[in-house]
């Protein structure tokens, strides 16, 4: 879907596999909605391995690349577990950015806005700004969790700081924190993409599985590492998508010019670049 190739021509490209493992992924999604994230980023870098692998062993040439009608994605409750239902009150991503999921690569602006209208829409949802990058984009931090969680969320954070200060562990019966951050690479987008469903069912699922789920967790949740790299990237793909789906990786959608999206403002790559300092 991302990069312009969705599922569906993935699949025919691969036949059996293809099918077989995202048959795997769709069940695994459904079981553990807190994999749903490494599930729709990973889905996508298997099946194209696959692809890759296949393209080792036999040259690309007109017979073998793949090209299709682009469909447009899939509205976002497809990829969500159907064991819960959700709060129509709560905007869904489609009926926000005007397309599902994976139609277009959405912009880091897009993200913000669905991102603020959730934490507006949803007791669920705090959200803050940590800061700005150099070309002058918000880095956001959602906290989402049960409302009853999110009322006593200082004394919480007050607790953790005691215990690591006094060594001590924190009680059994406090809430596990999950830190969950996106796209560290903006040339690979699929996390940032993702974050919209996963946080969409954070904020919409009803039932008793998410309640238990935010009555016993913390998620703090930054959709966007890198919101110049994605911006760039974004604009790039977009820019060069067609109305047919081209799975040629030669095709210019796919073959950013230099600086690609995958470094900051700077073409720091931020967790490579990282490690010498």
């Amino acid at each position: 879907m991302l990069r312009g190739v969705h599922v569906d021509t993935i699949l025919n490209h691969n036949n059996k596999t293809g099918s077989a493992m995202f048959a795997k992924l769709h069940y695994t999604a459904k079981k553990n909605p807190f994999s749903l994230v490494s599930l729709l980023a990973l889905g996508t870098i298997a099946f194209g391995a696959t692809a890759s692998q296949k393209s080792l062993a036999q040259p690309a040439s007109a017979s073998t690349v793949t090209i299709a009608p682009d469909v447009g994605g899939q509205p976002v409750t497809a990829y969500l577990p159907d064991t819960v239902s959700y709060n129509p009150a709560i905007p869904t991503p489609e009926s926000i950015l005007g397309a599902n999921i994976g139609e277009w690569h959405v912009r880091h602006d897009q993200v913000v806005n669905y991102m603020k209208l959730l934490a507006k829409k949803s007791d669920r949802i705090t959200i803050e700004e940590t800061g700005r990058t150099h070309e002058n984009r918000p880095l956001l931090l959602l906290t989402i969790t049960a409302p009853s969680n999110r009322n006593n969320i200082e004394a919480m954070r007050q607790q953790h700081i005691d215990a690591m200060e006094s060594g001590k562990k924190v009680g059994s019966d406090a809430p596990l924190i999950f830190y969950m951050g996106y796209s560290i690479h903006g040339n690979e987008p699929s996390g940032t993409n993702a974050s919209l469903a996963l946080a969409y069912y954070l904020a919409a699922a009803e039932g008793k599985e998410i309640d238990a789920l935010l009555n016993n967790n913390i998620v703090l949740f930054d959709p966007s590492f890198n919101p110049d790299g994605l911006s760039r990237f974004a604009q790039w793909a977009n820019m060069h998508k067609g109305k047919q789906l081209v799975s040629d990786s030669r095709h210019r959608e796919h073959d950013e010019g230099w600086p690609s999206g995958r470094t900051n403002h700077y073409w720091f790559d931020l967790n490579r670049d990282w490690l010498l300092l």
